[in-house]
């Protein structure tokens, strides 16, 4: 099985199933823009309610027997994070990519990028994260 939902009515805006190839059910929700700043200033117990709060309200019509409540719930403050400042992917003006002497992600000397960035697909997604540190694993095997 696989999905993503996008909702303008819920806490959560958009998220995407995410469940491991073994059959870990692990879904990634994202708090966008303005409803970010409502809740980032809460605390992290609050904001895990919120967030199981809006998963039950956009599942619960669709779910007979009710939302399972969550075993765990991450919680990332992209706005926080030193090197992302904010989102979880970064959008890239024209010609960034395209304009380095050396292509983007492709390693220099001993140094090599990973993320999803650098993917060849997928970009922006957990997905694509994975496929570029898989990469770049083999490149330092290599």
């Amino acid at each position: 099985m696989n999905g993503i939902f996008v909702s303008d009515e819920h806490l959560i805006s958009f998220g995407t199933n995410n469940s491991t190839p073994d059959g870990k059910p692990i879904l990634a929700c994202f708090i966008e823009a303005s409803k970010t700043r409502d809740v980032m200033n809460e605390n992290e117990e609050e904001i895990r309610q919120l967030i199981i709060s809006s998963i039950g309200s956009l599942f619960s019509p669709y779910i007979a027997a009710g939302v399972p409540e969550p075993e765990t719930v991450y919680i990332a403050n992209w706005a926080s994070e030193k090197w992302s400042r904010g989102a979880y992917a970064t959008v890239m003006a024209p010609g960034v990519w395209t304009g380095f002497q050396i292509p983007f992600g492709q390693s220099i000397n001993r140094i090599h990028f990973a993320g999803t960035e650098t993917t060849d697909k997928t970009y922006a997604y957990l997905d694509g994260a994975i496929r570029s540190g898989k990469r770049v694993a083999k490149e330092i095997i290599g």
